[in-house]
């Protein structure tokens, strides 16, 4: 069962099962499964979600999204495989999991997001550069369309690099990183 609408239009259910990821996203093999509920409130919908999957993605949300669809107080958190980000970066490739617990109230758009993004152990490899990077340890907090990066790596011909700062996420883009 698909969606579930309920007695006068005032909530749906939905249940999604995907049998085969690797159909969206190649680079995982594996299922996956969404349970979605939206209840009817006076100006808005109280949404809930819970998402697993192959890999160790999770997806928990929970808030309002207001009727117009303009504004939002949402709580998402969870886990996705950077296998996932793959198609988007080839030839570049990654692997490992990115944590997040964010937060998004006000209105949808990028200054309203708040929260943290982790990767610990993860890996990188560019071909076309001939390098890779292993143990890949990063946190990224965000905050009024601001990105703060906390990152450390080892270069697997050897070395290890850092790079910490902000970048702004918002024209003009400013940036101001050490490496």
């Amino acid at each position: 069962n698909l969606i579930t609408p309920r007695a006068g239009g005032t909530a749906v259910d939905l249940d999604l099962h995907i049998g085969r990821v690797q159909a969206l996203f190649p680079a995982l093999a594996g299922a996956a499964s969404i349970k979605a509920k939206a209840s009817k409130l006076a100006g808005g919908w109280d949404i809930s979600v819970d998402g697993s999957g192959t890999a160790g993605f999770t997806l928990l949300a929970e808030g309002v999204v207001q009727e117009d669809l303009q504004t939002a107080n949402l709580s998402l958190s969870g886990a996705v495989p950077l296998e996932a980000l793959n198609t988007v970066t080839s030839p570049a490739s990654l692997r490992g999991r990115a944590n997040f617990d964010l937060m998004i109230d006000g209105p949808l758009k990028l200054p309203s997001v708040s929260g943290t993004v982790q990767t610990s152990d993860a890996r990188l490899a560019l071909p076309q550069l001939k390098l890779a990077l292993s143990g890949i340890n990063a946190k990224i907090a965000l905050q009024n369309a601001n990105a703060s990066i906390d990152l450390n790596s080892d270069v697997v011909a050897g070395g290890r690099v850092a790079v910490n700062g902000t970048v702004g996420l918002q024209a003009p883009f400013h940036a101001g990183l050490d490496i």
